[in-house]
This record gives structure tokens, C-alpha cells and sequence, in this order.
């Protein structure tokens, strides 16, 4: 009895009274509040460096506005100049010769803009004055170009940084997972709102940061487009100097040789539409920020634009926006806004402008948009009637009933849609499998790219997904309509683990012969899926080429021997005769832990058909 007494006040002793419990809780919350801050502070520095880099950007870019502008006017008096020299007559049809060797000052006298005078007299000669002004100005747009290549060249520094924090920061939940799985349960019930605190501070840090990364890498991808047109523009210019630079050279033999007008650019046809637009053109000539958003390649309306705009100025901006995008551009442009908070007026407006015009566009890209239920009830019907070949609506958070939306007016696209995003919406398991289920039943058999990544999906919607990879599974499509023939599904950042990864590539090898790229990045795989890709390789019998690829990238697969094993299998002198000059990898394992493989080697053994 005296040693159970003993043992009793031993356990007692050595277990924690309630208010030292209090205070380690207390201790660990604040430890938590503190990496909290920490992490705030430096998001809020990233999104600051952001902030200074976009305005940077679009310093840059109006500069290459302006240099534009003065590129136009100085081919436009050029080519009013020659025009001139070639209507009158400055000697007699005998010294021909001669007249092309006289300045243009001594025929027609000297032109005008304060640039050209000044160009004209390091020059001797209204003609050699506007020549140096283009070259003038076109060295600074050269200059200017460079300056947003290594502005590019930042952003994507930028980006690569930030993929490192986001895979530190997962890393870190998963061992904080891993740790929680494995401590007693005693531990566990006392600890509870700790740990489940923690693991979500982490989740909402690893949530920010992705966020930010697809938006900056969308601003890039958009920069270096921009910056490509620059260099094509410069290289035209280029070709244009040596062609005069020829034509000079012979002009003693080719005496009133004509020098061909440019063409009507988009910025002659937007002050044509500014014109035909009458008062209501205001709002876009007052604010030069609303002006560039209608002169970018293609037109881009985002919240900066609109940031100053009064709601009746707001109504007309939008308004004009869509007619000039679905009519007045001699391009076949997009329908592209971004970062919009739109209200029902709104889309009550665009509705009635595309309904007006007559609008037949094949493309609309609308991102980081936030609308209501009610606002998507009007926007809805208003794409569907459009024959859109793309539809992007990633980043949008459309809901399942804005999904439920989408699904039902998706039968307006059956000829005609080809790629499909629906990024961070966050449909909700049920609106996936009613998408896909739609899809089944011959709902967008053109469908060619799916993108339905970072959208919380679980192992359940790996089956409804796997239907549509299976071409067993599509027979219940009405006669007359082909079978889907996705050619690109994109599931990243999503939950669907090893078990769903095993179910979706098994029902892409059912069909190897298809072009197919499945995306099952940052899904929490493991290394299952790996294995079941050996033992397919390993029994295939060269019943076709195999024409499939899959992104295993950002996961978790960490053991060398399945890899190593598939390595093998796929590097055997029997699977490549199969391949039949297929050269896409059959499987790509990038930033997994696998510590002990040589990425080279791997690559070299496998015949590129495997990529760490």
C-alpha cells in the first residue's frame, strides 16, 4: 500500500498542474503569433518589391508608347516629304541624277516638328534630319527593350525564389503532419488547437504565396510577350534602314522610285473609334491609364485602369471596351480583364454592349475577378453566347454554383471550345463530378486542355476524373458527337494523393497512344504511382507507340529503388522499339526528395523518357 502511495505522488509530481500547462500553451501561441508576423512581414515585402517592379513596368512600357508616337509622326512627315519630292519638279528631266543628289531643302523647302529641325541640322537636309530622328528614336526604344529584358529576368528570379519558400513551407506541414501522426494520443488531445493552429497558419502562408506566384508569372509571361513584339518591331525597323539604305544606293539608276506607306496601325484605327465614339470617348482620353489599357497588344482592362473612374465613367469604359474589343480592332483579339470587382450593373453593361455590336469572339480570358451569384447568372449566358475556342476563368473563386453556372450553359460550346480553365474556383467535389459527368454525356467533345488545378480536389474525384481519360467510359455520348480527346488535363496543386494519382494514370496508360499531358504536381504523391508506371512498362507488349506524359513534380515520391526500377524498365532496348519516335518524356519527377539519384544519369539511362 506504501509503494502504490509512492508511485502515486511520483506521478503526480512529475505531471504539469494546469497553470504550467497554461503557460506552455501560452509560450507556444505566442511563439506561433511571432513566425506569423515574421512571415507577414515578409510577404508584405515581396508584394512591395512586386508593386515597385509593375510600376516600373509600366514606366518602361510608356516609354515605348512615346517612342512609338514619335516613330509614327516622323514616318508620317518622311513619307509626306517624298510624296512631295516626287510631285514636283526640282530640274529638268535630263539631270534626273543630279536632283537626287540635292538636299530636299533646296525643292521644297524645310518641314516641321522641333525634333526633326534639330536632326536635320547635324544632317544638312530635312530628309537626313528625318532619318536621324528615327534612328534616334529608335535607339531608345532598343535601350528601353533592354531594360525590360533585365526587368524580365528579375521577375523570374523572383519566381524561382518564391517556388523555393512555397516547397520549404510544405515540407515544414507535412513534418509538422508527420510529427502530430506519431505523438501519443495523450499528447495529441492536450495539444490539439496548437498544432491545428499552426498547421493552418502555415497552409494560409503557403496559399499567399502561391497566389502571388501565379500572378507574377502571369505578369511576366505577359511582359516577355510584350518584349518579343519590341524586338520584332526594332528587327523590322532594321530591315527597313538597310532597304533604304539600299534604295539610296541605287537611286541614280531608279530615278522616282517611291517609297511604300506604312500600314494603318491600331493606333490609327483606336483614334477612328474614339472619334465614331463621340462624347462618351472622354472618359478614355482623360485617363491615360483607361487609354493604355485599349492600346495594349491585345487590349487588357484591369482595376488600375478603372481605379479613377467615376461609376458613369466606369459604365462607359466598360461599354466602349467591349465594342472596341469585339469590333473595332482589325485583330482577332481577346476579351481580357483581370483583378475587376464586378457588380450585376456590370454585367448587365458588357451583356448589352456584345448584344448591340453583334460580338463574335473566339477567346475570353477574365482572371482574379470577383462577381456574385447574380453577377455570374448575367455573365454567363452573355459568354455562352459567344463561340469561344478558349475560356479562361482561372483565379475567379466561381464557387459551386457559379460552376453549376458554367456546367449548364456549357452545351453553347459543343463546336467550338478548346481549352478550358478553371484554376483556384474552388467548384466543390459535387461541381467537379458534374462537369466531368457533362463531359461523359458529349458536353465539349472538342475539348482539348482542362485546367482544373488548385482547386482543393480529393482522391473521390479521381474516379469521375479517370472517365474521361478512358474512352470505354465515354459511351454514353449521343451518336453524333465525337468522344473528348483531352490532349491536356492539369490537376496540380490539388490533394489527390497516391491512391487518386494511381487511378488517374492508369486510366491514361489504358489509351498510351494518345497525346496526352497529365499534370499531378503538388498533389502529396508518393511513390505508388511510380511503381505502377514500372509494372505497366514492364509488361507492355508493343501493342502502339506511347505518346503520354506525366508531371510528377513538387510531390513527395522519395524511394531511389522505384524509380530506379523504372529507369530500367523504360531504358530496355524492347520498350523503346514500342516508343515509335515518340520523344516527350514518359514521366518528369522534378524537386522530389530523391537525394541519391544523379538527374543525368537518370535522363541518360532512360532516354529522356524519365527527368528528375
Amino acid at each position: 500500500m506504501a509503494v502504490e502511495n509512492r508511485l502515486l505522488q511520483d506521478n503526480n509530481s512529475r505531471r504539469p498542474s494546469s497553470s504550467d500547462r497554461e503557460k506552455l500553451l501560452q509560450q507556444r501561441i505566442e511563439e506561433l503569433e511571432l513566425k506569423l508576423r515574421h512571415r507577414d512581414e515578409m510577404l508584405a515585402s515581396e508584394h512591395d518589391r512586386f508593386t515597385k517592379a509593375k510600376k516600373k513596368m509600366k514606366q518602361l512600357l510608356l516609354k515605348l508608347e512615346q517612342r512609338d508616337a514619335i516613330l509614327a509622326e516622323l514616318r508620317e512627315q518622311l513619307a509626306t516629304a517624298r510624296n512631295v519630292e516626287n510631285t514636283q519638279s526640282c530640274g529638268k528631266a535630263d539631270n534626273q541624277s543630279e536632283s537626287w543628289a540635292t538636299p530636299r531643302s533646296a525643292c521644297s523647302g524645310t518641314h516641321p516638328t522641333h525634333r526633326v529641325e534639330e536632326a536635320s541640322n547635324k544632317k544638312q537636309g530635312n530628309q537626313n534630319g528625318l532619318f536621324a530622328g528615327l534612328d534616334l528614336a529608335e535607339q531608345e526604344r532598343a535601350e528601353i527593350v533592354i531594360q525590360l529584358e533585365k526587368h524580365v529576368e528579375q521577375m523570374q528570379a523572383h519566381i524561382k525564389t518564391n517556388e523555393g519558400e512555397i516547397a520549404e513551407l510544405e515540407e515544414r506541414q507535412q513534418a509538422k503532419q508527420a510529427e502530430w501522426n506519431t505523438s501519443p494520443v495523450s499528447v495529441r488531445s492536450e495539444n490539439a488547437g496548437i498544432h491545428w493552429q499552426a498547421v493552418g497558419v502555415i497552409g494560409q502562408q503557403i496559399q499567399e504565396k502561391k497566389r502571388f506566384s501565379a500572378e507574377l508569372l502571369e505578369k511576366t509571361e505577359e511582359l516577355k510577350k510584350q518584349v518579343a513584339q519590341q524586338r520584332n518591331l526594332i528587327e523590322a525597323s532594321r530591315k527597313r534602314k538597310t532597304d533604304r539604305s539600299d534604295a539610296h544606293n541605287s537611286a541614280s539608276d531608279i530615278p522616282d522610285a517611291k517609297v511604300e506607306e506604312p500600314p494603318d496601325d491600331e493606333r490609327g484605327a483606336l483614334q477612328r473609334f474614339l472619334t465614331a465614339s463621340g462624347d462618351a470617348a472622354a472618359v478614355i482620353t482623360d485617363h491615360p491609364e483607361l487609354r493604355a489599357a485599349f492600346e495594349n497588344r491585345p487590349p487588357a482592362l484591369s482595376d488600375d485602369a478603372l481605379e479613377n473612374c467615376s461609376q458613369d465613367e466606369r459604365t462607359k469604359a466598360l461599354s466602349l471596351f467591349a465594342v472596341w474589343v469585339a469590333k473595332a480592332c482589325s485583330s482577332v483579339w481577346p476579351m481580357r480583364v483581370s483583378d475587376l470587382e464586378l457588380e450585376t450593373s456590370d454585367a448587365m453593361v458588357l451583356r448589352s454592349a456584345f448584344e448591340t455590336c453583334g460580338a463574335r469572339l473566339e477567346a475570353w480570358d477574365m482572371t482574379r475577378c470577383t462577381a456574385s451569384d447574380v453577377s455570374w447568372r448575367v455573365l454567363m449566358p452573355t459568354m455562352g453566347s459567344q463561340p469561344l475556342r478558349r475560356l479562361n476563368l482561372g483565379y475567379n473563386t466561381l464557387g459551386p454554383k457559379g460552376t453549376s453556372l458554367l456546367v449548364d450553359g456549357a452545351s453553347a460550346w459543343t463546336s467550338t471550345l478548346e481549352q478550358l480553365n478553371l484554376e483556384m474556383n474552388r467548384p466543390g467535389e459535387k461541381r467537379c463530378k458534374e462537369l466531368c459527368k457533362a463531359m461523359l454525356h458529349g458536353v465539349l467533345p472538342k475539348l482539348k486542355t482542362l485546367e482544373l488545378g488548385w482547386n482543393e480536389l480529393s482522391p473521390a474525384c479521381a474516379g469521375v476524373l479517370s472517365h474521361l481519360l478512358r474512352p470505354e467510359m465515354q459511351g454514353s455520348a449521343p451518336a453524333d458527337l465525337p468522344l473528348t480527346r483531352l490532349e491536356r488535363l492539369g490537376l496540380a496543386g490539388n490533394s489527390l494523393g497516391s491512391d487518386g494519382a494511381v487511378t488517374l494514370i492508369d486510366a491514361a496508360l489504358s489509351c498510351p497512344g494518345r497525346s496526352l499531358d497529365l499534370d499531378l504536381s503538388m498533389n502529396h504523391v508518393g511513390s505508388a504511382p511510380v511503381l505502377s508506371l514500372a509494372d505497366w512498362v514492364e509488361a507492355y507488349k508493343c501493342d502502339g507507340p506511347v505518346a503520354l506524359s506525366i508531371c510528377l513534380e513538387w510531390n513527395n515520391i522519395t524511394e531511389a529503388k522505384a524509380v530506379l526500377r523504372l529507369v530500367k524498365a523504360v531504358g530496355s532496348n524492347q520498350f523503346k522499339a514500342c516508343l515509335g519516335g515518340a520523344c516527350l518524356p514518359l514521366v518528369r519527377l522534378a524537386n522530389n526528395e530523391l537525394t541519391n539519384i544523379e538527374p543525368s544519369k537518370v535522363v541518360s539511362k532512360s532516354g529522356g523518357l524519365v527527368v528528375c
